[in-house]
C-alpha cells in the first residue's frame, strides 16, 4: 500500500501499543478512561477534555464523483447525492452547493462507511462530500469542478493522561507524528 492508503486507514483508529501494535480501525471509541487504547486518532472539533494530546490537523472534504458522473453533471442531467454523515453542518454545506448544481436534491444513500461511499461513486451516478484524504489517491474519482472544498473537522491524536509518561507510547506518537506530518498537504487539501 501508498503511504497515504495506510495513514488514511489509520484516522479514526484507536491503537493499543503493549507487547505489540494493535489497530481498531472503527466508527467505535474505545474506552481511553480504562485504557482501551493507548492512542486514538481521532476525527472531531471538541476532543474529550479528560485526554491529553494535539491538533494534527484541520481536515478538509469536497464533492467528489466518478468521471461518467462529471459528465452527466457537465450536461445537466440528474445524478444522485450520498450523504456521507460528516455531521449536520457538512451536510448543509455539501445540499448548498448541490441543489445550487442541480436544483433540488435525491439522497438515495446514507452511509458512514467511507469505503461504501467511494464504491458507489465508483459504480452509479452520485456524488458525495468526502474528506480528500481519503479521495485525492483515487484514479478513478475526482473533484467536482468549480465547487468549493470545506474544512469539516479536525484530526486530533489522543491518550489518556497516565499514557503520557510510557515510553513506547512516547516513541509511537513520534514515529505516527512524523508520518503523518509528511502528508499534511493531503489532509488539508482546499
Amino acid at each position: 500500500k501508498r503511504a497515504y492508503e495506510i495513514l488514511s486507514g489509520l484516522v479514526g483508529s484507536e491503537m493499543c501499543i503493549r507487547d505489540r501494535l494493535e489497530v481498531s480501525a472503527t466508527n467505535v471509541q474505545e474506552d481511553m478512561h480504562h485504557m482501551e487504547a493507548d492512542i486514538a486518532l481521532r476525527l472531531t472539533q471538541s476532543p474529550p477534555e479528560d485526554l491529553v494530546g494535539r491538533k494534527m490537523f484541520d481536515i478538509s472534504t469536497a464533492l467528489y464523483a466518478s468521471k461518467s458522473t462529471i459528465k452527466k453533471l457537465q450536461q445537466k442531467l440528474p445524478v444522485t447525492y450520498i450523504n456521507s454523515s460528516l455531521g449536520s453542518e457538512v451536510s448543509k454545506f455539501a445540499r448548498n452547493i448541490f441543489e445550487s448544481m442541480q436544483g433540488s436534491l435525491r439522497v438515495s444513500l446514507r452511509s458512514n462507511s467511507m469505503d461504501l461511499v467511494k464504491e458507489m461513486l465508483r459504480q452509479g451516478d452520485c456524488i458525495a462530500l468526502l474528506p480528500c484524504y481519503l479521495a485525492e489517491g483515487e484514479t478513478d474519482l475526482i473533484r467536482v469542478p468549480d465547487t468549493p472544498g470545506l474544512r469539516s473537522t479536525q484530526l486530533w491524536l489522543l491518550y489518556h493522561p497516565r499514557a503520557r509518561k510510557l515510553h513506547r507510547v512516547q516513541a509511537f506518537i513520534q514515529v505516527i507524528e512524523a508520518a503523518l506530518e509528511e502528508h499534511r498537504s493531503l489532509f488539508e487539501a482546499t
